[in-house]
């Protein structure tokens, strides 16, 4: 498997199914976290998380990169942001950007959202328009999505990818309690539901205490080799309004399609 597909896959779990919306309990607080991937207990790389808000408004933040004895051979980052507007409990994406940087090379892709239900961008090379009514995500949004949902026994969801409308669905499996650098931590785990049993996916949300509905540990097994992500470190922050900013687009006001 390559490596930076798990990094891809890292907190975005894929499957098929009819898509059924449900809002289970309330969106995480504003945090920072730092992950730490594995392969046979040898540390391959890092993912750093952050979610802010301000004004009705979310920025998600996600940064992959290579460390330890890997990153002596190979220095890949993946960056992605999701911006877009928060009502009633209720996620909707703005606009989202995912840049893979490799060996000196850049991909980049990005979609954009209107309030009509129409999600438009590139990735590729290739431009695409696709009608997107109702609740649908981009997919890095769409894990503040089952954060919010953590406690049902059975989620789904619509996401754009790859110019496509794809569905993403999730099964719990039970709780179970994980050792890991923050501590112990009790978890509900959930497992994606996929066609095929030649790879598996599966994550573990927080139940209860402080770090409730965040993602604590993920797992991906493929061709022997089984990846690990840790949570390693987390801080909460309060819910505080950004200062304005001084200069916006006209036909952007909200800042919504900026990646700062």
């Amino acid at each position: 498997m390559d490596l930076s597909n798990f990094f891809r896959l890292a907190l975005i779990l894929l499957a098929l199914a009819p898509w059924t919306p449900s809002f289970a309990g309330n969106l995480p607080p504003p945090f920072e976290a730092v992950y730490r991937v594995e392969l046979a207990g040898l540390s391959l790389g890092e993912v750093l998380i952050s979610l802010e808000y301000a004004n009705g408004r979310y920025v998600y933040k996600k940064t992959t990169r290579t460390r330890g004895l890997l990153s002596f051979f190979r220095n890949d980052t993946i960056r992605e942001v999701s911006k877009g507007i928060v009502s009633d409990n209720r996620i909707h994406p703005r606009s989202y950007l995912y840049e893979y940087r490799k060996r000196g090379k850049t991909r980049r892709s990005e979609i954009h959202f209107n309030a009509s239900g129409k999600a438009s961008g590139h990735e590729h090379g290739r431009e695409f328009t696709l009608d997107a009514p109702g609740d649908v995500y981009d997919r890095a949004s769409v894990e503040l999505a089952l954060m919010r949902d953590a406690g049902a026994g059975a989620l789904a969801y619509e996401v754009v990818e790859k110019g496509k409308l794809m569905r993403y669905r999730f099964k719990s499996v039970g709780d179970k309690a994980m050792d890991l650098p923050i501590g112990r931590v009790g978890c509900r785990e959930y497992e994606v539901v996929r066609s095929t049993t030649k790879r598996s996916t599966s994550m573990c949300l927080a139940e209860g205490g402080e770090y409730a509905s965040l993602p604590v540990w993920a797992t991906h097994n493929e061709r022997g080799s089984s990846f690990k992500m840790l949570l390693e470190r987390v801080t909460l922050r309060p819910r505080l309004a950004r200062p304005a900013r001084k200069k916006t687009d006209a036909g952007d006001p909200q800042g919504l399609m900026s990646w700062d």
